[in-house]
């Protein structure tokens, strides 16, 4: 064992070799005190490494304080891993009172040593407008380099660029390739919209199979939106099977992680009895849920449900109420149930002339909406 006696007859690479001993076997206060003597000699690299043990609680009591402290004593000597660090401590607030502009300097300083933490951090920074202005042009250089690097984050940041047309001119097949290699190494939200390409024929040939096996891919990491994505598969029987037991299965999933869209499919389906018994108060619950967190959908599943007294008692000045909210943000099907409400004279005087220019705009919005009510005949 290295005791204070012995530490100074040592070099300096066998004491790195020992710490670095001590902390794979989990000896983390003898690599400790090896780190916080070479760092009183002002190097660099132990000072990242004493900081790194702050921060983790590793050999020493966690203290965020201590960390930055060391981590900008080595920064300030241009150890990249310690400026990368500590921008992620401003950009956080951690040790420090939060400061985008802080964060963004170190980032930046990080980024330029080819840093492709940092590329990535400073891509987001310039596409969010953090620290410095907005510029998506800029973002998209940061993002490429991590990206070309081989950083699967920047790799479907950057598909995401292309897909908008941010900063970059718009291009689908620089969008499916960026978003497969990033799927590819794993990253669950591009394996996400992988297969929602495949399934809506974007960038390629239509393919249902191969979407399905890449929103299966981000499922099984527990991605929300893919699970939802398979329980709508399987409720409109698209490249599978129409199976509501199995479409419930996986919008139950989604839900229980909060993704709003499934949790308003998952109410409708309780209190419609797809693939379950029926339900109504389950079914209320689940849209309530929806509807709290601003779901379009969600809000005009709970109208309806006071609408038509399904799991609540029938209220139709809260179901206009909540169709006109949901139709403000543009939902077709609110418009035509603010129609159907005025058609009848449910919760406002009867007016069929505003029921059939209601009718209309939810045709103009969405020509599949049916006029199951005969307003425009």
């Amino acid at each position: 064992m290295i005791d204070n006696k012995s530490i100074k007859t040592i070099s300096k690479e066998e004491l790195f070799n020992h710490a670095y001993e001590y902390y794979s076997n989990g000896e983390y206060e003898k690599a400790f005190a090896i780190y916080k003597n070479l760092a009183g000699q002002e190097d660099a690299y132990a000072q990242w490494c004493l900081g790194n043990m702050y921060e983790r609680g590793k050999g020493v009591e966690q203290n965020d304080i201590e960390a930055c402290n060391w981590y900008k004593k080595a920064a300030e000597q241009g150890n990249v891993d310690a400026q990368n660090f500590l921008g992620f401590m401003y950009e956080n607030g951690r040790g420090v009172k939060q400061d985008y502009d802080e964060a963004f300097k170190w980032y930046k300083k990080a980024a330029e040593q080819e840093d492709r933490d940092s590329q990535l951090s400073l891509g987001h920074f310039y596409e969010n407008g953090l620290g410095v202005d907005q510029n998506y042009t800029e973002a998209a250089i940061w993002y490429r380099k991590a990206a070309e690097a081989g950083d699967p984050c920047a790799q479907y940041y950057l598909s995401n660029l292309y897909n908008m047309g941010n900063g970059v001119e718009q291009d689908i097949a620089e969008t499916m390739k960026w978003c497969k290699k990033s799927a590819d190494q794993g990253f669950p939200m591009a394996q996400n919209d992988l297969g929602f390409m495949y399934c809506n024929g974007l960038g390629v040939e239509q393919d249902y199979q191969e979407g399905l096996k890449w929103f299966m891919k981000a499922a099984e990491q527990e991605l929300p939106v893919a699970q939802n994505n398979i329980g709508l598969m399987y409720s409109e029987g698209n490249g599978v099977e129409q199976d509501y037991e199995e479409s419930m299965k996986w919008y139950q999933k989604s839900a229980n992680q909060n993704d709003a869209a499934a949790q308003n499919a998952l109410g409708y389906f309780y209190i419609k009895g797809w693939g379950c018994s029926q339900d109504y108060s389950q079914g209320f619950d689940w849209i309530k849920k929806s509807a709290e967190q601003n779901d379009i959908d969600g809000i005009d599943s709970l109208g309806e449900c006071y609408y038509y007294g399904w799991g609540i008692d029938v209220d139709y000045k809260q179901a206009i109420a909540l169709f006109e909210k949901s139709a403000e943000f543009g939902n077709p099907a609110s418009y035509y149930n603010l129609a159907r409400c005025y058609f009848h004279g449910h919760g406002v005087d009867k007016d069929v002339d505003k029921a059939k220019e209601l009718a209309r705009k939810a045709k103009e919005l969405d020509d599949t909406i049916a006029d199951t009510e005969g307003i425009l005949k």
